[in-house]
């Protein structure tokens, strides 16, 4: 039986390798690029960013880069992380010129040089605590690896900017589904309240000929398959409420759809939904880009309860570069 799958089981390798060179983050794993769709100093609320160089023999100096959503300006800081080094940075003590909330880049970069480079051993998570809600929940960043060596310039074409494309990092994902989301209400049969907040990061906002605002296609869906769409669009970044992309995911339309009660969870409905990103437009060119690059994090939040929640993601988006914007100031660790 073993000869006989033997000649499927080599053309589905050949064809995973094939694929190899342009697989799209998924999985946290050891990378070059770690985004963080989420961090804030609003009063009261503590973004903590912990990254690590795993690395056992090569030191790197790790970026971060905070970019403020409101005005998509960045600021920019840099730590020199030696072998299995690990820095936590606390949002509340980046200066004024920060901004106050929005998404956060860490890439690496050349110990001497300072030239962005390829190195697939930076590991992260972040743990946001909300002194006014009560709430706290960690998520892991989306991982973007490098198929070049270590440690090259991420610059292979000559653009000026490393490119999302398979060759210089990982192609972003094209699709991102989330299994569950819970009903949107203000209280439900228990009381609680819940809401589902997508955190929205458009990396092509800032590519040259922008700003590029991203549209997306929505589908949710209630727990028997029943579907619904919504086209939002997305600045430099957002925090979306669910029912602000759809009035069908709240409790009261999910209820009245042909659902399962069986699978309720304390009277509360629940659907699932998919993302696909499909152009970009720009109010500086007549022209629109397909695909853009938009990643997203999913946290849920039922009374004091929050949770994250990682999204499984299908197709690539390896049209578009990932590129540096305007800079506020740069501050050496």
């Amino acid at each position: 039986m073993l000869r006989t799958f033997a000649p499927l089981i080599t053309t589905l390798l050949a064809a995973l390798g094939t694929l190899g060179g342009h697989a799209h983050a998924d999985a946290p794993r050891p990378s070059t690029l770690l985004v963080f769709p989420y961090w804030s100093k609003q009063p009261g609320i503590a973004t903590l960013h912990t990254v690590s160089n795993i690395s056992f023999n090569r030191t790197v100096r790790a970026e971060f880069v905070y970019i403020d959503g409101g005005t998509c300006l960045e600021f920019s800081t840099i730590r020199t992380l030696a072998p299995y080094d690990t820095i936590t940075v606390d949002s509340r003590t980046l200066p004024s010129n920060a901004g106050t909330r929005g998404y956060l880049l860490v890439r690496a970069r050349h110990p001497e040089t300072n030239e962005l480079v390829s190195h697939n051993t930076l590991i992260g998570t972040a743990l946001v605590v909300d002194g006014n809600t009560l709430e706290q929940y960690s998520y892991a960043p989306h991982s973007f690896r490098s198929p070049l060596l270590l440690p090259l310039r991420l610059d292979a074409n000559g653009n000026g900017a490393p490119d999302l494309d398979g060759v210089e990092l990982e192609a972003a994902p094209r699709n991102q589904h989330s299994a569950s989301f819970l009903g949107q209400s203000s209280a439900g049969a228990t009381g609680a309240r819940t809401r589902t907040t997508l955190y929205a990061v458009n990396l092509t906002y800032r590519r040259p000929g922008g700003p590029w605002t991203a549209r997306g296609i929505f589908v949710g869906r209630n727990d028997r398959g029943q579907s619904f769409q919504a086209q939002p669009s997305l600045g430099c970044w957002a925090a979306l409420d669910l029912s602000s992309i759809s009035a069908s995911t709240t409790q009261t339309s999910l209820a009245a759809g042909a659902h399962d009660a069986s699978e309720a969870l304390d009277g509360r409905e629940h659907g699932s939904w998919s993302w696909s990103t499909i152009q970009a437009t720009s109010p500086n060119s007549p022209a629109w880009l397909e695909p853009p690059t938009v990643l997203l994090l999913q946290v849920e939040r039922r009374s004091t309860y929050s949770q994250d929640s990682v999204h499984f993601q299908r197709g690539t988006c390896a049209t578009l570069p990932y590129v540096e914007g305007t800079t506020t100031t740069g501050t050496a660790w």
